[in-house]
């Protein structure tokens, strides 16, 4: 039985965006727990100084290339 690369990738892909969404649902659930609106808290957010903000990074995360 032969496997096709698309059915590797997209299981790949698909694993990488199901953990997204599980990160994303753990940052909604701190910021509300901290009495925060991750509306208002994370678009912009860092982890230092020199990186893009987080939107960026979703962007990226989320591009078709």
């Amino acid at each position: 039985m032969s496997i096709q690369l698309s059915e590797l990738v997209l299981s790949t892909f698909s694993k990488g965006l199901n953990t997204l969404t599980h990160i994303l649902n753990v940052a909604e659930r701190h910021a509300f727990s901290q009495g925060l609106s991750a509306d208002a808290e994370y678009p912009n957010a860092r982890l230092i100084d020199d990186m893009k903000p987080f939107t960026f990074q979703i962007q990226n995360a989320t591009n078709e290339y």
